[in-house]
Parts: C-alpha cells; sequence; structure tokens
C-alpha cells in the first residue's frame, strides 16, 4: 500500500448535533490524524484554507495506536486496520468552515516500510477534495461501519485533551485557475469477467479496490480496499483496477498524487 503523506487529518466541528447532517461553522474542530501502518509522529503542521482566511496549527509529537474499524457489506463482514492518533482539537479565533484541510508537514519514525522516517520533514501535497470524519463511509461506498468504530471527532474535550491555537497565516496555495480542483478519475475502466470457478454457485458480490495514482496519472499501487468474500471476485477486480487507465488528481491548480477507489459489482448474469 501506498501513501502520499506520513499523516491524513480528518475533523469535524465539535457540538455537531446530527454528525452526519451538513458541518456547520465553528470556532472548535475536533480532529485527529492517521496512517496505514504504525509510527509516531514527531512534528506537523496543520493547513487551514477558511471562510475566515488561513491558518496553521502545530502538532506535538504523539503515537499512532492500532484500530480496527468493522465494516458490513452484502455479502460480508470485514474488519479494516489503520493507525488513529489520539483525538485533539485546534481553536479558531472565530467560528468559520474549512473548505480544505491537511497535513502540510510532518516527521515521523517508527513507520518500517513506509520510508517516511529517512525523507526526515516531508511536505505534503494538499488533497483534491475535503477530507472530514476519520473512518465514515463515502456515501457512495456499500460496506457499512459499525458506529463504535467511527473517531467521534464532534464530542467536547476531556480535561486533558489536547487543544492547539490555530494561527493566522497567508495564503499557502491559490485557486486562480479555471478548474483548480479535481479528484483522480478513471478514464478508462477495465470490465471483469465472471470467474468461472463461480458460475456454478452464481453468487453476487461488490468488491472495492484502492489505488494511489501519482501526479502524472501512473498507478504507484492497488490493493482491496472492501472484499467481497469471494477471492475469485477480488483477484478479478484487482486485476481490472490495474488494467484501467487514470487522469492525475487536482488541488489548487496543482497536479497532485490521489487515491481513487475502483467499485465493480459481480452479477451471475
Amino acid at each position: 500500500m501506498i501513501e502520499f503523506c506520513p499523516a491524513v487529518l480528518h475533523r469535524a466541528p465539535v457540538g455537531t448535533a446530527d454528525p452526519k447532517g451538513p458541518l456547520p461553522a465553528a470556532a472548535l474542530y475536533g480532529f485527529d490524524l492517521s496512517a496505514l501502518g504504525a509510527r509516531s509522529l514527531d512534528r506537523a503542521t496543520l493547513a487551514f484554507d477558511t471562510t475566515a482566511g488561513w491558518f496553521t496549527a502545530k502538532v506535538p509529537a504523539v503515537a499512532f495506536g492500532e484500530k480496527l474499524r468493522h465494516y458490513t457489506s452484502v455479502t460480508v463482514r470485514f474488519v479494516r486496520r489503520d493507525w488513529v492518533s489520539p483525538i485533539m482539537y485546534v481553536r479558531f479565533p472565530v467560528a468559520l468552515k474549512i473548505s480544505h484541510a491537511w497535513v502540510f508537514d510532518a516527521q515521523v519514525h517508527g513507520d518500517g516500510p513506509f520510508g517516511w522516517e529517512a525523507k526526515g520533514d516531508v511536505t505534503c501535497s494538499p488533497p483534491s477534495t475535503a477530507e472530514t470524519r476519520a473512518g465514515r463511509n463515502d456515501i457512495r461506498l456499500d460496506p457499512k461501519l459499525d458506529p463504535k468504530d467511527e473517531d467521534a471527532l464532534w464530542l467536547p474535550p476531556g480535561p486533558a485533551s489536547i487543544v492547539l491555537d490555530a494561527q493566522s497565516a497567508k495564503a499557502l496555495e491559490t485557486t486562480s485557475c479555471s478548474d483548480p480542483f479535481r479528484p483522480a478519475t478513471a478514464v478508462y475502466a477495465a470490465q471483469p469477467a465472471y470467474p468461472d470457478e463461480l458460475t456454478a454457485q452464481a453468487p453476487s458480490g461488490v468488491t472495492l479496490v484502492e489505488l494511489a495514482i501519482n501526479r502524472d496519472g501512473s498507478r504507484a499501487d492497488a490493493w482491496i480496499w472492501a472484499p467481497s468474500g469471494y477471492a475469485a471476485f477480488d483477484e478479478a477486480a484487482l486485476n481490472a483496477a490495474k488494467a484501467s487507465r487514470f487522469e492525475n488528481a487536482r488541488s489548487y491548480c496543482t497536479d497532485v498524487p490521489g487515491q481513487y477507489l475502483f467499485k465493480v459489482t459481480f452479477l451471475p448474469y
């Protein structure tokens, strides 16, 4: 699995009455950082593009802990492993809405095969879409996350919580072009065949493949995000994803790497 930054930021306004509803303006946001493997954060800078201007916040050293997230789809239950920081908070001088926020730079250690420790202080590209609550399903996905496995970023801080004060900053990026944001997209989606070995059994299934797309549109890696419950379906979906072609993501008028979820629905007819 490929990462394009040592940590990914998720946030939500504190005090949201309905955590699944529209995100309101707030002066206090809960956030955490996640990664695809174990590590400890030495330091990080968060960047916020908001309705009240640009802000940054400095994150102190924290360790990421393993968290299991349980999902249920139509055909199978499965578990994904994330590595997540403690929930922290950032306080802004006024209530505002965040349009884009990300880990601007970070330094970590103990991340093993991902190789971030050897790179030292890493500057990360801004995301092409607005990443918010950790662990929450995209509405397009079939698997449903068990609510107990969500990170309750909208709850108020406790007495021992880390609360950071956001600092006003100059604009870190620009939206001066005609098309400043674009997620990675498929320009050709290969169609897998229904596996012969499952014809007699004739099951249905859905496989989600996650792809890491480089800033030039090439594929950096691909892996199963959500299994179907049938290895033959998953292998066919993975091969189809690898045979597909993609257009790179864009953020703030600049080509950036990004993730793409390739969904395959298998039906026996």
